[in-house]
């Protein structure tokens, strides 16, 4: 399960600036301690328009935040770790306010500590669909 939502402004023709609340529910193989981890992130982002004379805007974003990790591990089941972020994506000018958009996106998120245990950064990859209102 995966779901993004979030806040931007367009500074230009080209840049956009976002901040996101990222969930994730992801299950655990090959882990004694847990089986499931939510990831709840908050980044702040910015992303490169590459304008054209049609209705399909391609994109590149990066981003920076935080991310909690919550598990069903039996004592310390949860830390935060700093998280970053790179996207490629296609967005489809449905209207002059809405737009429909997917992208490619990859999370890391850096080492934690989790029931006593030290974990290795968390890599994430996503392909998403979504849409867009322009206020």
């Amino acid at each position: 399960v995966s779901l993004e939502t979030g806040f931007g402004y367009k500074i230009n023709d080209h840049l956009r600036g976002e901040i996101t609340y990222g969930l994730n529910v992801v299950g655990v193989e090959d882990k004694a301690a847990f089986d499931d981890i939510d990831t709840n992130s908050l980044i702040f982002s910015a992303y490169y328009d590459i304008n054209n004379d049609s209705k399909w805007t391609p994109y590149v974003g990066a981003g920076y935040g935080t991310t909690t990790l919550n598990t069903d591990a039996p004592t310390d089941d949860s830390d935060t770790a700093e998280t970053w972020q790179v996207k490629v994506g296609i967005t489809y000018a449905a209207t002059d306010k809405f737009d429909v958009f997917g992208e490619f996106a990859h999370q890391n998120i850096e080492a934690t500590r989790i029931n006593n245990n030290d974990n290795d950064p968390i890599r994430a990859y996503r392909g998403q669909l979504g849409v867009r209102y322009w206020f």
